[in-house]
């Protein structure tokens, strides 16, 4: 993740058990407050000593236990340089993302991005939430290797299970077909559980535009990167 001079605070939403993204961030750039948050218990003391540190940096904060929401809504407005999350989002209800990017944007500051990476299949739907809630958005498809690059303990759990999955269409011989209809599946019932068995219409129609997106998973590009800025400018 670049910094630059303008760089003043940086949210990660969800930074897994390690927090391993955001302690070496904070290590690296100790002129930059760094704050994280995550519903389960965060253990970051193992990154710390493989920096050679036994004390947690002053400019990093953990909110363990702690929900996305409950944290944005304390904070004031325009407030972060930056926002970033990986493979979060889609585990989240559709009602609860719209209102997670409300008070992103409200908590950033004009001209800061919020950048996301997730799984392709949940592309074109993330796109489209993003845009409806204000933010300007352009994406970027990647491959397994270029996403083995970011370097957070997220992506190692997706990059392996994306591995098995190609080795085992590739054992067993699937064609095309049969792997587009079966993440088709396993994405449409993913989504059921979260949502609920009554999904609004609005809800079914994610839902599906995600579901048929599925044969990303096996394509060159599994990962995807959005890049979700707020206007320097906001037209009300």
């Amino acid at each position: 993740m670049a910094m630059n001079n303008r760089t003043r605070a940086v949210l990660e939403i969800g930074v897994g058990t390690m927090a391993k993204k955001l302690v070496a961030l904070a290590i690296k750039h100790p002129e930059v407050e760094f704050t994280g948050m995550d519903r389960k218990r965060v253990k970051y003391g193992r990154e710390l000593l493989e920096h050679g540190l036994i004390e947690k940096p002053k400019n990093l904060r953990i909110a363990q236990r702690t929900d996305a929401l409950e944290l944005l809504k304390r904070q004031r407005d325009d407030y972060y340089s930056h926002v970033f999350t990986h493979f979060v989002l889609q585990h989240m209800s559709h009602s609860n993302r719209r209102e997670l990017y409300q008070h992103v944007f409200r908590t950033m500051q004009p001209n800061a991005l919020f950048t996301i990476l997730e799984q392709t299949p949940y592309k074109t739907q993330l796109e489209k939430e993003l845009r409806d809630a204000g933010f300007s958005v352009r994406t970027k498809r990647i491959t397994t290797e270029n996403a083995r690059t970011i370097d957070s303990e997220h992506i190692g759990y997706n990059v392996k299970g994306q591995r098995l999955a190609e080795y085992l269409i590739d054992k067993f011989g699937l064609d095309s077909q049969e792997v587009r209809e079966g993440n088709d599946e396993i994405i449409r019932e993913r989504m059921r559980r979260i949502e609920g068995t009554r999904p609004t219409p609005e809800v079914h129609s994610a839902i599906e535009r995600m579901a048929h997106a599925g044969h990303f998973v096996r394509g060159k590009t599994p990962f995807t990167l959005i890049y979700a800025k707020k206007p320097r400018e906001i037209v009300k």
